[in-house]
């Protein structure tokens, strides 16, 4: 049987251990993110404490989420018979978002591109040869619109995700009348005005550390006031 001395020194070592499980477990995941490895935005990003991620729009982004399979998945237009349609559909949808993260194009040409493409997707069930055509002259237009390179120096593809995921709720809230023609149309202002104000910066061919934070403060202003009209009208 162990001495007194010797229980006494385990009773306190276990509770030096978990102590200091406790004192973890009440500061949280360690800065940059809560999965493995860290990463992502800080938990107070935003204003209002949104990350800039879609599960910030609660139960909404659910709908949006099928919203999105339906409508820029194609889903719901093409039939079964429509594959290989779909895939260049789907395949162009893919190269609009691509170059715009990688800063080859507008941002607002880009969701006016994504507008189009929703246009000939909900005719394609009846559209035939006709939506294949329609598709290869809107990419025709896009691949016009493209930049030859982007700059490693003005690269902001954390930015860049954020405001593409602003572009698609702004066109799913407009779309399903989830978010008021009002709304929409103060947000868009908001989004092209940080987009000048990012090109500008932008224009020199350097982006400052101060530049970039202010950027992404920008982007997670105009996004709290998506989770506001989204969250605030269905949840």
């Amino acid at each position: 049987m162990k001495d007194k001395a010797t229980l006494l020194a385990g009773a306190a070592l276990a509770v030096w251990i978990l102590g200091g499980m406790t004192s973890a477990l009440a500061q949280g995941p360690p800065p940059g993110g809560g999965g493995p490895g860290g990463g992502g935005r800080p938990p107070s990003g935003g204003p209002g404490g949104v990350r800039g991620e879609l599960p910030d729009l609660g139960k909404a982004a659910d709908r949006f989420q099928a919203w999105k399979i339906a409508k820029i998945g194609g889903a719901e237009s093409f039939s079964k018979y429509e594959e290989e349609v779909r895939e260049k559909y789907q395949g162009l949808i893919e190269k609009i978002k691509k170059a715009t993260i990688e800063d080859r194009l507008d941002g607002k040409k880009a969701r006016g591109f994504i507008v189009k493409a929703l246009g000939i997707n909900n005719g394609s069930a009846k559209g035939g040869g006709m939506v294949e055509s329609k598709l290869k002259a809107l990419e025709a237009e896009v691949d016009g619109a493209l930049a030859d390179s982007a700059n490693a120096e003005t690269l902001t593809p954390s930015l860049n995700q954020l405001q593409w995921l602003i572009g698609e709720t702004l066109i799913y809230g407009s779309k399903t009348k989830e978010l008021s023609a009002a709304k929409v149309n103060s947000i868009n202002k908001k989004l092209i005005a940080l987009e000048e104000k990012e090109a500008k910066a932008k224009k020199d061919g350097k982006l400052t550390n101060l530049e970039r934070k202010r950027l992404d403060e920008g982007a997670m202003k105009i996004w709290e006031l998506i989770v506001k009209g989204l969250k605030g009208r269905n949840d």
